[in-house]
């Protein structure tokens, strides 16, 4: 079975980490692909100076790093709880939803598990949400984990 992981870094990431351990735990023939998406950040006003594009390059520097740290720890944890595993992982820039259903689809996943930060309704409407994007978008099932608030 393929599963992919979707994972921000967050404690509701973890959770859905340790969920789908929990869930494979004893599976011989699982295969784990873990995926950090991030989007650059957004434009940055004009500054009357010439270091605004290497600001923002720094920006996305430093985001793209923290997204390669949370999927080696998302790695790390899956590697502890299931030694038996096949993993990998994929860092991908650009609109979250959109990247985690593109490499669950290319890489035939057939389950995509996600923790969700629970914002509701407002936050949904606000904030956006990966967990509920996939839902509606993903062509395999979702297992969308709430964690302890």
């Amino acid at each position: 079975m393929k599963i992919l992981i979707a994972t921000d870094g967050s404690e509701f990431s973890k959770e859905a980490i340790k969920k789908a351990c929990a869930l494979f735990r004893g599976s011989h023939d699982v295969k784990i692909m873990i995926v950090s998406a991030f989007e650059t950040p957004g434009p940055i006003a004009a500054e009357p100076y010439m270091g605004v594009a290497a600001e923002y390059q720094d920006v996305t520097d430093y985001v793209k790093q923290r997204s390669e740290i949370f999927a080696d720890s998302a790695c790390e944890m899956v590697k502890a709880e299931l030694p038996q595993a096949e993993i990998t992982s994929s860092v991908k820039m650009g609109t979250p939803v959109r990247n985690i259903n593109e490499v669950a689809e290319e890489w035939g996943a057939d389950l995509i598990v996600v923790g969700s930060h629970g914002h509701g309704f407002l936050g949904r409407v606000t904030l956006g949400s990966v967990s509920d994007g996939l839902v509606h978008h993903a062509k395999c099932p979702v297992l969308v984990v709430r964690g302890a608030h």
